[in-house]
């Protein structure tokens, strides 16, 4: 598997510190699976900063349906 390089959006490191030094909650939710979420992370603190990970390995159904938006909400 080819692994691209992610490129995350300006001011996206402050804002996550922000919600860190407040305490506030982050999950990461994607249609994509584990495994591709932590190649694309492997080389960041991300996968050990989120509160919680919710891939498309934990649901039934995808988008648009709201599963895998209420379980990173739980």
């Amino acid at each position: 598997m080819e692994i691209e390089r992610i490129a995350f959006i300006s001011g996206f490191e402050a804002l996550f510190v922000k919600l860190e030094e407040n305490k506030i909650s982050t999950a990461l939710t994607t249609s994509s699976s584990r495994q591709e979420v932590k190649a694309h992370l492997r080389n960041t603190s991300y996968l050990k900063r989120f509160n919680a990970i919710c891939t498309s390995d934990g649901i039934s159904k995808s988008n648009p349906y709201t599963e895998i938006y209420l379980l990173s909400a739980s």
